[in-house]
């Protein structure tokens, strides 16, 4: 809010909150190493203590990708985190503009607050699913669980990048914000299904 109050306007503050973020990454890559033996402040009496220390070196595994576009498991778990992240999306694109519109002028601030709270906890129970996804994540991963979370969230967000354009076309075309909250309960239970039909217990990299 004090950056906001000195910029004067939500797209500066998001500018130099990124440029940090842009600082942060030239500092972070000039910094870290895999390997310690790299950096280049290590000095050579570290050098010689690190001598004969195993799995210092970083050791990539080619990344099964046929394994992983070819299992049902996988595509049941990163459509389901696409369907979370297209419903929560909502809470951070549409959410304010839906309570003003459809609701601002119709309850009372009480009213609205409560309705306000009730969509939180709606948000709550959102979030209770990430532990179980990333979780299976390692579980059905193996050791490419990396590699397999990095996937399951980038699906994740593909699914959030549709959402505020989908809900934005059906707000044009029909004027109906029950419309959203319908489509996205369906939404949901296809995610619910995908847990229901996954095999959440069998490494991908045993193939």
């Amino acid at each position: 809010m004090a950056v906001l109050a000195v910029v004067g306007s939500w797209r500066r503050a998001f500018e130099v909150f990124g440029a940090l973020g842009v600082v942060w990454a030239f500092f972070f890559y000039r910094w870290f190493r895999d390997n310690p033996h790299e950096h280049p402040s290590v000095n050579d009496a570290e050098r010689q203590l690190l001598t004969g220390v195993d799995n210092l070196a970083s050791s990539h595994a080619k990344v099964p990708w046929r394994v992983f576009f070819t299992s049902p498991s996988a595509w049941l778990l990163w459509i389901q985190y696409a369907c979370l992240s297209y419903v929560w999306y909502f809470y951070v694109t549409w959410y304010p503009t839906y309570l003003d519109s459809a609701h601002g002028q119709a309850l009372g601030p009480v009213k609205l607050a409560v309705l306000a709270l009730l969509i939180s906890l709606a948000g709550m129970c959102n979030d209770f699913v990430l532990p179980c996804a990333w979780g299976t994540c390692m579980d059905v991963g193996g050791r490419f669980a990396g590699t397999f979370s990095g996937a399951m969230n980038m699906m994740g967000n593909l699914g959030g990048f549709v959402a505020p354009i989908a809900i934005g076309y059906i707000l044009d075309r029909t004027g109906s914000w029950n419309l959203t909250f319908y489509i996205s309960s369906a939404v949901y239970l296809a995610g619910a299904v995908c847990w229901w039909l996954l095999d959440a217990e069998t490494p991908l990299d045993r193939a």
